[in-house]
């Protein structure tokens, strides 16, 4: 994939420096592998994760009847496609944004924790509102939580898959979606954690038909996740 830079892409008057994170692996030494070649850790994985990433994925969820109850089939289809920074503003303070490629959206984190978004005034300049619901201010932790500040390198194991609990958060943190995850692997690449493979557990489904009998039938679901950084 091939991003614009993502240090770039917001316009909060009050940031004047990046906090420097890059796509390079910190400094920790990596594993060796069978051939001696150094290999990415889990802990690297996860300071690459909580720094600044363009996360874009899918999730289908589908649940296909029989040919006569065909009607009652439906597939549901949740995607992920944002950049995540963490940028410091004029006081020093480390603030949390994210951007909505989709719409283009800002958004951000005050010092308060609450999510305000960035819009342009009539005058082209550049200001933000507290996001509400339900008449009350949202906090940026709820809406945008993220996952990996809740997942440590135990978690992580050799074959580089991941916890299933810790996927079951992942899951519902990008996607909005609870379900049972039966297993979750990095995808590495040119030692470079480029995304998450989902085998997701099949839920129970079904219907009952004229003569009162069940139809049981799987909601199945394929999810899978991409990361850039830079």
């Amino acid at each position: 994939m091939k991003h614009n830079n993502i240090n770039k892409i917001f316009l909060l008057t009050s940031i004047l420096a990046l906090t420097g994170c890059s796509s390079a692996i910190s400094s920790e030494a990596g594993q060796l592998n069978a051939t001696g070649e150094a290999t990415i850790t889990a802990s690297q994985i996860l300071a690459l994760l909580n720094g600044d990433v363009t996360v874009k994925g899918q999730a289908t969820e589908r649940t296909d009847y029989p040919e006569d109850y065909s009607f009652l089939s439906s597939t549901t289809t949740y995607t992920i496609n944002r950049d995540y920074a963490t940028l410091t503003n004029s006081n020093g303070r480390k603030v949390k944004m994210v951007k909505e490629l989709d719409t283009g959206e800002i958004f951000f984190e005050d010092s308060s924790g609450i999510l305000k978004k960035e819009y342009l005034t009539t005058t082209n300049t550049v200001s933000s509102y507290a996001v509400q619901s339900l008449f009350s201010d949202q906090l940026f932790s709820e809406v945008y939580s993220n996952p990996w500040d809740y997942i440590d390198s135990d978690d992580i194991f050799e074959d580089y898959s991941l916890s299933t609990v810790k996927a079951c958060l992942v899951l519902e943190d990008y996607f909005g979606v609870s379900r049972n995850v039966e297993s979750a692997k990095f995808v590495i690449e040119n030692n470079q954690v480029t995304g998450l493979d989902f085998v997701v557990s099949d839920r129970p489904d079904g219907a009952t038909d004229s003569s009162g009998n069940i139809i049981s039938i799987p909601s199945i679901m394929e999810a899978d996740l991409n990361f850039d950084f830079g």
